[in-house]
């Protein structure tokens, strides 16, 4: 929530899988490991923010998660504990609504054929694309000016898309 002017803006937050992988490793994961994890828990503390997040970022971050625990020595740092506790973390805040799932059709709309549109302009994955797509013509797509979706990504190809679409980032 954004208060300026005595007036109040609520932003809705959308975290791809690099922002929820981020979010939910701190604090057991070093920044040194997970740069801006830090930063982006702080953020969202202060800003009392609303997340929100879709099923394709949600797989995305559990298979970033597999990585730091079933992965190679130099990517493994998560062991069984601290695996199930991220888990567990990452299922808690969704059931008790801090995180929402999007509740977007990706095939409904010619959504589909927008994120391909998205594709064939920056070069871009699929998932990519229909974030970029969620955001601009999701449910909360009718948010402006400061109540505008933000997207929050670690991913610079996909920020830049983003913007170049008029997206918030």
């Amino acid at each position: 929530m954004d208060c300026t002017d005595n007036v109040c803006y609520i932003r809705m937050h959308f975290l791809d899988a690099s922002a929820l992988v981020k979010y939910i490793l701190f604090p057991d994961i070093p920044e040194s490991i997970e740069p801006g994890s830090k930063n982006l828990n702080e953020y969202i503390k202060k800003s009392v923010c609303l997340l929100y997040t879709n099923n394709l970022c949600l797989a995305e971050a559990f298979i970033v998660l597999k990585t730091k625990y079933f992965g190679s020595k130099a990517r493994k740092v998560l062991n069984l504990d601290g695996y199930l506790i991220v888990i567990n973390r990452l299922k808690g805040r969704i059931k008790r609504n801090l995180i929402e799932i999007s509740k977007f059709d990706y095939l409904a709309d010619n959504n589909l054929e927008k994120a391909i549109e998205i594709i064939e302009k920056y070069h871009i994955d699929l998932f990519d694309a229909l974030q970029i797509v969620d955001v601009k013509y999701g449910q909360y797509s009718s948010f402006r000016r400061k109540s505008q979706t933000l997207l929050i990504t670690a991913d610079e190809n996909l920020a830049n898309a983003a913007k170049k679409e008029g997206v918030r980032v």
